[in-house]
Order: C-alpha cells, then structure tokens, then sequence
C-alpha cells in the first residue's frame, strides 16, 4: 500500500481532498512508500516546535490504526516539489545505472535506523595502522560485515558538523561562503526525520553540546526531528573537553533510547553525534585512548589526531557489540560516516605530513582532505561488498530511502541511492576553490582569477587532464548547485526560535547580515 506525506501550514491554492492512511497496527513490516502530494485535513497542524531536551521521560508516539490519519506535516506542496525533482534528475541523472544491490527496493521497510556521524573521522585512518596497532579496529571489523564506500566525501560548508547534518538528512547541498545554521535557519525542511516522522517513526538526534551551538535548536526544527538530545540530558557525566560528555557516554545513554523504543514496538529514526575527536584533539585523557599518541609524531595534530579517533572507534565497537546482544542489531539499518576533513590546511608539513605519509603511502594532498568512510550495514548481513566509486554525503539519505521504500519523486533531492550503479557528482563548497566536484575520476577544480583549471585522480591525487566529459560535469554542477539553494531559499519559514551561538570567527562575521553576532562554547 502506498501511503500518501500530508503536507500542512502552507498556502495551498485550492482544497484537496481528505486522505484516508491505512496502517497496520503494530506491523513493523508496513510499506514506507512515501511522497509529498498534497492534501487538506480536519485536523490541526502539527506544531514543529521540538521538545525541551531535558525532560525526565521519552515521550513515546503511538502507532496509527486503520483509521487513523498521520499528524499533518509541513512539507511543499507536491506540484513544486514533482517539477524541480524532475529538473534536477534531468540533470543529474541518478537513475542512469544498474542496480549494483542484491535486495529490492524496499526491502527494509520498517526497520530502525541507526546513523552515527563521527567527529573528524577521514578515511586515510581506515584499515590502517601505526606502531603495529589498528587504529579503528572496530570499525574495521564492522566493514567486514557491510557495504563500504572508501571512496566518500564530505560536502560541508563553513558550519562543518552542523552542515553535515543538514546535508544527509536533505540530500541538499551547503550554501557556499555561509553556514547552514545561518543562511537556512527557519527553513521547513523535506528532510528525513519529518518524512520518517509523518509515517510513524519516531525521529530524534543526540549531541553532547549545548543545542545553541552552531544554531542547531533551530536546524533541528527545520529538518522535523521530534526530539533533540543536547548536554542537558547528560548532566555532566563523563565530560570529556570543553564540548560534553564522553563518546562512551553519548552512546551508553543512547543504547539505553533506543532499547525502550524497541520495546514498545515504535521503529525509530536516530542520528547520534559524536563530539570527542574534536580538534585539537586533546580533549580525550590519553590513558583512555587505546592507541597512543605515537612518540614519533609528539607534538603533532597528526599524532593526536591519531589516538583521539582510537578512542571514538572503541566506543563505536561497545555500542555495536550492546546492539548485537538485542534485537537492534537485526532490526536496524546502521549508517557510519565521517563528518567532515580533520586537519586544518589542504597541505601538510612537519610531523602532520610525515604521519599522513606512513599511513597513505604517498604525501597527503586536495583529494584527502575531504574523503571520509562511509559505512552501511542492513539486516541480516554477513558478507562485505566493498564499492569504490565516489559518494558524497548528499548520497547518504537517497540510499537510507531505497532501502525503506520511501518514493522521493516529488522531493528534491541532489543525491542519489548508493545501490545503483549511475554517475557520481559530488559538488565540494567549501576549503577550495568555488565550483569544486568530484566525479569517479577526478577532483576537478575550475579557473578562478590567477588560477588555472587544476585535475587530479581521485585514486591517487596526481595530475590529470580535462576531459570533455569533466567540463560537462562542471556544467551540471553549477545548475544542480543554483537550484540547490533557490529550492531551499523557497521554503516556507517557521516562527519563533532564539538565534543561537556561531562559534567559528569566519562563519560569524558572514552571519552578520543574518543577524548573528553571538559566540559561545556551550
């Protein structure tokens, strides 16, 4: 059975008729197809007003019957929605392959999921080791039993974690020279966690920091989670640095949600972020890191870098090993990704250098500063299927919707299922220069100014050559960029909210015209 997104709180030229929903009860296994056609309710509109984070209990969202319509949601209306889609997939493509999967389109309906964005996780540090010691051994371990892109990248903008956020649960891209926070603050978004939301999941989000940071109490409004998970909820345990509580932490009491809802028979959306690899990397007490700053690299960003990110890995493998002990494990889809590049310049020097150098076997260069792991692993799964091309984090939520069934012909959407085999496209707005993409083979980065056009292989960061399929592409990554933001920039806006903190010096003086002008660290 299809079910039909309401859409709600907008202007809506003319009235549409009532839409029945039939869900089974308690069935996990109900279709999720999905779209944003449009239609009127009786009822009132949803608030998309999020709850106060610290409350003592979770709220726990009942599962409709047969006669019971969905909360109404506030995506656009399917006439825009259907149009823009459809220009954007005239552009770029995303259905132009072979379905590389061996399961059907949908074949998750139902399922949890689990998505674990981890702080400054790059993918020179996979499967890799120093001193003779693995230095994320389980995630390593989890490859062995899940899909692998090795070849991912992160598209964020100047609001970094909070920008990732933004673009895996949109399939949207970052505005360049601004924050998301900042230029799409207000913005009711067709995002995941309202599409999941308006269906019966319930959607919620976990960070240790202050939900003001970054102005993630508004963000987290505009993509539709119902709940929010800040530092409140942690009430100082295990605090690690000046950005929360532990990664162990973050998870021990994430574990602890996301059991309770498994209980109650509710399927769940979670986005959990971890905060303890945050540069410079010295929040983490060496003691507690499993790999040791290398001596080799004393001093170093490179060599904290290194030991702090052992450390978010153990802790990742305690959660995994809790869900594997309980139903969740094979009842939940699992998404691990990078969120953003970990060092601070596109070129290394001293001790940075000589490190990154051990670990990739070449000098690092442009092509590494961005790539990140991209991990998924679906129930029931044994066996590793390792994919080489590139994917982009844009990527990331088409993929999660291929396999919960979720139709997103009438939602726009820049990426595209990770289970078919089409053309990678993937726009870098941010750390180089304007119009940077990356397609299978090169990092091609346009003429700017004094600057030449400059390409370089993605396998391995050597020069290459223009070719006349690159200079299309950098075509279609223009438009696919400009519809990108006037989509995002056409959204209708959400009352009220308190501006939060921009903590980054760059980003903050590009707010100002938004009226942003305030820093803080939580």
């Amino acid at each position: 059975m299809r079910v039909l997104e309401p859409l709600g709180r907008l202007a809506i030229p003319c009235a549409i008729a009532l839409l029945a929903l039939a869900v089974a009860g308690c069935a996990r296994t109900q279709a999720l197809a999905v779209n944003a056609k449009t239609f009127v309710s009786a009822g009132k509109s949803a608030s998309v007003t999020v709850p106060v984070s610290a409350a003592a209990t979770l709220p726990l969202p009942k599962r409709p019957s047969s006669s019971t319509p969905l909360p109404i949601s506030t995506m656009p209306s399917s006439a825009a929605g259907g149009r823009i889609e459809a220009q954007i997939e005239a552009i770029r493509r995303s259905q132009d392959g072979s379905r590389v999967a061996d399961f059907p389109v949908g074949a998750y309906q139902g399922k949890n999921v689990i998505i674990i964005q981890v702080e400054s996780l790059n993918g020179f540090l996979i499967n890799k080791k120093y001193g003779g010691k693995e230095i994320t051994p389980n995630i390593n371990k989890l490859i062995k039993e899940s899909w692998y892109w090795p070849n991912a990248y992160s598209e964020t903008g100047m609001g970094n974690t909070a920008d990732a956020e933004f673009i895996v649960n949109t399939s949207l891209y970052a505005p360049q020279g601004q924050a998301v926070p900042v230029k799409y603050e207000n913005r009711v978004l067709p995002a995941l966690p309202r599409m999941l939301r308006d269906v019966g999941y319930y959607t919620f989000t976990l960070h240790t920091n202050n939900v003001m940071y970054w102005n993630r109490k508004q963000l987290y409004k505009g993509l539709g989670f119902n709940r929010y998970y800040d530092r409140a909820f942690y009430h100082g345990a295990d605090r690690m640095g000046g950005f929360g509580s532990s990664d162990e932490e973050t998870f021990k009491r994430g574990f602890k949600l996301l059991t309770d809802l498994e209980a109650s028979g509710t399927p769940f959306y979670s986005q959990i972020i971890t905060v303890s690899a945050h540069d410079p990397y010295i929040g983490t007490p060496e003691k507690r890191r499993p790999v040791k700053t290398p001596k080799d690299l004393a001093g170093s960003l490179m060599g904290k870098y290194i030991s702090a990110e052992s450390y978010s890995d153990m802790a990742i493998g305690k959660f995994v090993a809790n869900l594997k002990t309980t139903g969740l494990w094979d009842n939940s889809i699992i998404v691990i990704y990078g969120d953003h590049t970990a060092m601070l310049h596109n070129t290394l020097t001293g001790k940075d250098a000589i490190g990154a150098k051990k670990l990739l076997g070449r000098s690092y260069g442009l092509v590494d500063r961005q790539r990140i792991p991209l991990v998924v692993h679906v129930p029931g799964q044994t066996a590793p299927v390792l994919r080489e091309d590139v994917a982009g984090q844009v990527d990331i939520m088409p993929t999660v919707t291929d396999m919960l069934g979720v139709d997103l012909s009438q939602v726009p959407h820049m990426g595209r299922s990770l289970f078919v085999a089409s053309n990678s496209l993937v726009p870098l707005n941010a750390y180089l220069r304007g119009g940077s993409f990356l397609n299978n083979a090169v990092l091609f980065m346009p003429a700017k100014g004094s600057k030449a056009t400059s390409v370089l292989k993605v396998a391995d960061g050597r020069a290459a050559s223009a070719s006349a399929s690159d200079k299309a592409d950098l075509k279609r990554v223009q438009k696919l960029v400009s519809i990108s933001d006037h989509w995002v920039m056409s959204l209708k806006k959400f009352r009220g909210g308190k501006k939060g903190w921009i903590p980054d010096r760059a980003a903050r003086a590009a707010a100002k015209p938004y009226g942003f002008l305030q820093a803080g660290m939580g």
